[in-house]
Protein backbone atom coordinates (compact mmCIF):
# COMPACT_ATOMS: atom_id res chain seq x y z
CA UNK A 1 0.00 0.00 0.00
CA UNK A 2 1.21 3.50 -0.91
CA UNK A 3 1.24 5.99 1.56
CA UNK A 4 -0.59 9.38 1.16
CA UNK A 5 0.95 12.30 0.95
CA UNK A 6 -0.19 13.17 4.58
CA UNK A 7 0.91 10.54 5.76
CA UNK A 8 4.05 11.06 4.42
CA UNK A 9 4.58 14.46 5.39
CA UNK A 10 3.15 14.00 8.99
CA UNK A 11 6.42 11.38 8.95
CA UNK A 12 8.98 13.96 8.37
CA UNK A 13 7.08 16.55 10.88
CA UNK A 14 6.76 13.98 13.59
CA UNK A 15 9.72 11.12 13.61
CA UNK A 16 9.59 10.53 16.62
CA UNK A 17 5.90 9.34 16.34
CA UNK A 18 5.40 5.14 16.65
CA UNK A 19 3.85 4.12 13.69
CA UNK A 20 0.51 3.23 15.38
CA UNK A 21 0.20 6.93 16.87
CA UNK A 22 0.43 8.23 12.49
CA UNK A 23 -2.91 8.29 11.53
CA UNK A 24 -3.31 5.44 8.51
CA UNK A 25 -4.17 7.22 4.98
CA UNK A 26 -7.33 5.00 5.71
CA UNK A 27 -7.66 7.16 8.97
CA UNK A 28 -7.24 10.14 7.38
CA UNK A 29 -10.19 9.50 4.70
CA UNK A 30 -12.23 8.71 7.65
CA UNK A 31 -11.98 12.01 9.75
CA UNK A 32 -12.41 13.70 6.07
CA UNK A 33 -15.39 11.93 5.33
CA UNK A 34 -16.71 12.80 8.77
CA UNK A 35 -16.04 16.27 8.43
CA UNK A 36 -17.81 16.49 5.28
CA UNK A 37 -20.36 14.40 6.58
CA UNK A 38 -21.26 16.61 9.36
CA UNK A 39 -20.81 19.83 6.82
CA UNK A 40 -23.57 18.43 4.74
CA UNK A 41 -25.84 17.67 7.82
CA UNK A 42 -25.38 21.18 8.80
CA UNK A 43 -26.29 22.57 5.43
CA UNK A 44 -29.62 20.06 5.54
CA UNK A 45 -30.49 21.44 8.55
CA UNK A 46 -30.08 24.93 7.82
CA UNK A 47 -32.02 24.07 4.33
CA UNK A 48 -34.99 22.41 6.37
CA UNK A 49 -35.07 26.27 8.07
CA UNK A 50 -35.21 27.24 5.35
CA UNK A 51 -38.10 24.96 3.62
CA UNK A 52 -39.80 25.82 6.92
CA UNK A 53 -39.78 29.70 6.80
CA UNK A 54 -40.81 29.73 3.36
CA UNK A 55 -44.08 27.52 3.54
CA UNK A 56 -44.81 30.04 6.71
CA UNK A 57 -44.57 32.46 4.12
CA UNK A 58 -46.34 30.81 2.23
CA UNK A 59 -49.50 30.12 4.24
CA UNK A 60 -49.79 33.95 5.40
CA UNK A 61 -49.49 35.15 1.71
CA UNK A 62 -52.63 32.67 1.00
CA UNK A 63 -54.49 34.04 4.24
CA UNK A 64 -53.58 37.52 3.59
CA UNK A 65 -54.63 37.76 -0.25
CA UNK A 66 -57.35 35.06 0.80
CA UNK A 67 -56.31 32.89 -2.39
CA UNK A 68 -57.88 29.31 -2.41
CA UNK A 69 -56.98 26.12 -4.24
CA UNK A 70 -57.69 26.38 -7.88
CA UNK A 71 -58.22 23.27 -9.98
CA UNK A 72 -55.99 23.36 -13.51
CA UNK A 73 -59.37 23.67 -15.63
CA UNK A 74 -59.56 27.02 -13.78
CA UNK A 75 -56.39 28.21 -13.52
CA UNK A 76 -56.05 28.06 -17.15
CA UNK A 77 -59.70 29.73 -17.66
CA UNK A 78 -58.42 32.78 -15.19
CA UNK A 79 -55.09 33.12 -17.12
CA UNK A 80 -57.26 33.21 -20.16
CA UNK A 81 -59.56 36.02 -18.60
CA UNK A 82 -56.20 37.79 -17.38
CA UNK A 83 -54.91 37.60 -20.72
CA UNK A 84 -57.86 39.12 -22.62
CA UNK A 85 -57.99 42.14 -19.81
CA UNK A 86 -54.58 42.62 -20.86
CA UNK A 87 -55.29 42.73 -24.42
CA UNK A 88 -58.25 45.26 -23.83
CA UNK A 89 -55.54 46.94 -21.75
CA UNK A 90 -53.44 47.35 -24.51
CA UNK A 91 -55.78 48.06 -27.13
CA UNK A 92 -57.10 51.03 -25.49
CA UNK A 93 -53.75 52.16 -24.67
CA UNK A 94 -52.97 51.56 -28.44
CA UNK A 95 -56.16 53.67 -29.36
CA UNK A 96 -55.40 56.33 -26.79
CA UNK A 97 -51.67 57.31 -28.05
CA UNK A 98 -53.52 57.23 -31.88
CA UNK A 99 -55.70 60.20 -30.36
CA UNK A 100 -53.48 61.90 -28.55
CA UNK A 101 -51.16 62.21 -31.57
CA UNK A 102 -53.77 63.22 -33.98
CA UNK A 103 -54.59 66.28 -31.71
CA UNK A 104 -51.30 67.52 -31.64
Amino acid sequence: MVPCFDSVVERFKNPNLQRSERSSPLQTRILESRAKLDELKEELKHQKEHEKVLKKRQEDTRESYDIIDLTLEELVAFKEKLEEVRDDIKSKFMEMEALSSLKQ
